[in-house]
């Protein structure tokens, strides 16, 4: 009886645990979105977004071949 309750407090955090982890960050990239920043205490935080690593790598690619051709 008493592993059982044992077992049973230590779902209950698992599931608290990973329940507070992926609302904290549906907050914070809500916050992102709305005002580009976020606060934790007296820190404010300046978002930026990353859309893909591949548009990342496009970028300088056309700007170098863009810049040679001139």
């Amino acid at each position: 009886m008493f592993i059982t309750w044992i077992l049973w407090t230590i779902v209950v955090f698992y599931i608290g645990h990973k329940f507070g982890y992926v609302r904290a960050h549906y907050v914070v990239s809500q916050e992102c979105e709305k005002l580009g920043k976020f606060f934790v205490g007296n820190k404010i935080y300046e978002c930026v977004n990353i859309t893909s690593k591949s548009a990342e790598n496009k970028t300088p690619e056309k700007e170098a071949n863009s810049e040679s051709k001139e």
